[in-house]
């Protein structure tokens, strides 16, 4: 691995933060020698004085980026990103296929240790994933966006995947209101519900226009409403 602040290339992605005086830093780097992309991942302590505990990396065999992570109910983190490795420790493929970057999950406990490793690639699902979040029975929900087009045309639909605690894919999902729509975030509602926040592409008197799209659906994916913020001529946008 590599220390923070050291030789070679670094980016934090994302940082989560505790209320006892130490912080969580996930990204992605690779040292002056190394032309693949690793995630890493990084306790800081803040009290008596601000240092680092410790430092590990996570890759395979080609480039491993990481997007971003979420704090998990029992302790550890759960990391979201992107591979093109072939084989990864402890990886297994949930939905099929080993054509192109795949989204990867990385489970850790408290001190780094991985706990599991999943990749989520098919031939019908292989998209582009950017959200996650936790549910209360302590699987996941995932969202993005996937190009069912066909070679010469694009077509993206929203997509939503749930996975078991373990990262076993239990269902995936794809929503089209008539555009093109991606997913960007996702995240649970007092209701018990879940938010989606994304973006949808449209064309508008033969101009494109993309907009804000919001999308609730309930806890086995049934939607519940979606809505475009789309500015139509004469309005100014806010």
């Amino acid at each position: 691995g590599y220390l923070i602040g050291g030789e070679g290339s670094e980016t934090v992605t994302k940082i989560e933060c505790a209320s006892h005086g130490s912080c969580m830093l996930f990204g992605f780097g690779k040292g002056d020698s190394d032309v693949m992309w690793d995630f890493y991942a990084a306790k800081l302590l803040l009290k008596p004085e601000t240092k680092l505990a410790w430092v590990k990396s996570y890759g395979g065999t080609h480039h491993d980026i990481i997007l971003t992570s979420i704090p998990t109910s029992d302790g550890g983190f759960l990391m979201l990103g992107s591979t093109s490795s072939m084989f990864f420790t402890a990886m297994k493929v949930l939905l099929g296929g080993y054509d192109q970057d795949r989204p990867l999950l990385i489970k850790i406990d408290t001190r780094g240790k991985v706990e599991w490793a999943k990749t989520i690639s098919a031939s019908g699902f292989p998209g582009l994933i950017r959200g996650i979040t936790e549910l209360d029975d302590q699987g996941y929900f995932l969202v993005g966006g996937q190009d069912f087009g066909s070679e010469h045309t694009q077509a993206y639909d929203l997509i939503v995947l749930k996975v078991s605690p373990q990262g076993d894919s239990l269902w995936a999902r794809r929503y089209d209101s008539g555009g093109d729509e991606w997913a960007e975030n996702i995240q649970k509602t007092i209701s018990g519900r879940l938010l989606i926040t994304g973006g949808v592409k449209q064309l508008v008197d033969k101009n494109e226009e993309t907009s804000p799209l919001l999308m609730e659906i309930d806890k086995d994916g049934n939607p519940v409403w979606m809505k475009h913020y789309l500015t139509l001529p004469g309005q100014s946008k806010s």
